[in-house]
């Protein structure tokens, strides 16, 4: 007998169809999320391998390859240059301030730019050695402002100080104090680098000190073959201040430039006060972690910008391939070691070091730490601002410490 299907049947039957198809579901979906879960750790990895390289080069790695020229001077008019960028970045070109221009053929300042059309910035000059470049000739826009101790009206003497790896080459002056100031360029720079602030310093009749260190072109290198960021770069530092204690200094400030404040600041919190009774830091690398996540905050892949997850795996990947605590590069963490009156001078527009860094280290250790911010100014280039500012502060706070 046949008998007729029900409301009932029909329920049952899909519930058993639905019931039927819920494991093929989601065995589907686990399986997406499965192959997405893959990619983004593939991507991560692939990502991060690839940002550690750009770390490892832009921050460790020892290169002293010459920059290749970047500017081009357009045309010359009366007292004043049109500068044109070959390479270098355009926003550059039209900082205000005094810069150096170096060519092949000789060396200028430039000064304030009074016009800027397109890509051409219009600034006046001043030739500091050499001759006038022609239309088309190439150069470098630099923050050092002076190209040797002769252009910046300094007599020096260069030297050698015995250090752990082997005597390594400085530039000395002479002075009537008895407290030296020794200066410590930044990664990839040079001498040069202090030689705004020794000017107005040697006036002041402080003798000074300008070191090369491991790793510099020329000098004998770190066993790593990496720069160290103060890790081991501040026994150089040591073997400094020793070597000016030996021609008679009974006090000493450490000066440090971009990376050089780290390795002024790594010295400090082993060796303590003695003999140094101040320190000067310029744009200080105090925490390359923090001058890492700020790069890629700046980044841009596909308009969007790195996620943080990418930036925290390709920071792991370098310290692993490298060697590298990056605590204990990480400075203003351990700011509790400093025991000195530091003058940090920093500025708001440093694309390079972020000044949050200064403001952490300031924050740390307000006792000790003046943070003098200058509006504007960009990496290690608050002196090119304000040349008669930056050197005043300077001064000022030397005088009061070392009275003090």
């Amino acid at each position: 007998m046949l008998y007729p299907r029900t409301v009932h049947d029909d329920n049952v039957s899909q519930m058993n169809r639905a019931s039927e198809s819920r494991p093929l579901v989601s065995v589907v979906a686990r399986g997406i999320l499965l192959v997405l879960v893959i990619l983004l750790v593939v991507g991560h990895v692939a990502g991060g391998w690839y940002y550690a390289d750009e770390i490892a080069e832009g921050a460790f790695l020892v290169d002293h390859t010459e920059p290749a020229p970047d500017v081009e001077a357009a045309g010359v008019g009366e007292g004043t240059i049109t500068l044109r960028p070959a390479g270098a970045d355009p926003s550059d070109l039209s900082r205000p301030g005094l810069y150096g221009f170096e060519w092949e053929g000789g060396y200028l300042h430039v000064l304030d730019p009074v016009r800027v059309s397109g890509d051409e910035v219009v600034r006046p000059f001043e030739v500091v050695e050499g001759s006038i470049p022609p239309p088309g000739a190439l150069g470098n826009l630099e923050s050092a402002a002076f190209p040797d101790p002769g252009a910046a009206g300094l007599v020096v003497e260069e030297v050698e100080y015995p250090t752990p790896l082997g005597p390594m080459d400085a530039w000395i002056t002479g002075g009537d104090r008895d407290t030296y100031v020794i200066h410590v360029h930044g990664r990839g720079s040079s001498l040069k680098e202090a030689l705004r602030l020794m000017r107005a310093l040697d006036t002041e009749g402080f003798p000074q000190l300008a070191i090369t260190y491991r790793n510099d072109p020329g000098q004998p290198a770190d066993p790593s073959g990496l720069y160290q960021f103060g890790r081991t770069e501040w026994e150089d530092l040591r073997a400094a201040v020793d070597y000016v204690q030996s021609l008679g200094a009974r006090r000493v400030v450490v000066v440090g430039y971009s990376m050089g404040g780290a390795i002024a600041v790594s010295y400090l919190y082993r060796q303590g006060r003695e003999p140094v009774v101040a320190a000067v830091l310029d744009s200080p690398a105090l925490s390359l972690d923090d001058a890492v996540d700020f790069a890629a905050s700046r980044r841009r892949v596909a308009g969007l910008p790195l996620p943080p997850t990418l930036t925290a795996t390709a920071k792991l990947i370098a310290g692993l391939r490298l060697g590298v605590n990056w605590r204990t590069i990480d400075y203003p963490q351990r700011a509790g070691r400093l025991a000195v009156p530091t003058l940090v001078i920093h500025g708001t527009d440093d694309d390079t070091i972020p000044i949050s860094t200064s403001r952490r280290f300031a924050e740390a250790r307000p006792e000790f730490v003046t943070l003098v911010e200058v509006e504007g100014a960009a990496h290690v280039a608050s002196w090119n601002l304000d040349p008669e500012r930056y050197e005043s502060t300077v001064i000022g706070f030397l005088e009061s410490t070392i009275e003090g």
